[in-house]
């Protein structure tokens, strides 16, 4: 088995759609989280490193779930800390 990827960095980017000519007034919002893994293989090896790319895209309800949760989720390890 291979050694766990870990997380190198990551970057955001907020797309606000303001309607389009046809006069609507819908708006559609969306958030991309771009992440960046990296794992080490071991000495030996051919090249140093392994690394994944990958993207998630959310619209504005899903941002506001996924906070939520991470917002429970926060406060449960609190609840453990004390």
């Amino acid at each position: 088995m291979g050694a766990p990827y870990v997380l190198e960095s990551t970057s955001w980017t907020v797309s606000l759609g303001m309607g389009s000519s046809a006069g609507t007034a819908e708006k559609q919002s969306t958030a991309v989280f771009d992440f960046s893994l990296v794992a080490e293989r071991p000495s030996g090896a051919v090249g140093s490193s392994v690394a994944k790319n990958f993207s998630v895209e959310f619209s504005r309800g899903e941002l506001l779930t996924l906070f939520e949760k991470l917002d429970r989720v926060q406060q449960q390890i609190d609840a453990l800390s004390s």
